[in-house]
């Protein structure tokens, strides 16, 4: 199964889903997170204009993500490369 780019929206899309990996329940809880942070807050926690934006807002946040993470993703090179 290929992720498609519009899985989810994109303030509550997993930084996994954005490099091209498969959806599994961490995309789950990750949105849920959001929408829980969004709910306490009033304000999204990572806005980003394109899904290379949102990628870099999330990880300013969460820090970077682990190498072999990122070389799992079918668009990791388009972020990373």
């Amino acid at each position: 199964v290929e992720p498609a780019p519009y899985l989810m929206s994109r303030s509550y899309r997993p930084p996994e889903v954005i490099i091209g990996c498969s959806p599994a329940t961490s995309a789950d809880m990750f949105a849920m997170g959001c929408t829980v942070y969004e709910l306490f807050t009033g304000k999204v926690l990572a806005a980003g204009k394109s899904s290379h934006d949102q990628l870099r807002k999330i990880m300013d946040v969460m820090g970077s993500m682990a190498g072999i993470v990122i070389r799992k993703g079918s668009l990791w090179q388009k972020h990373f490369g």
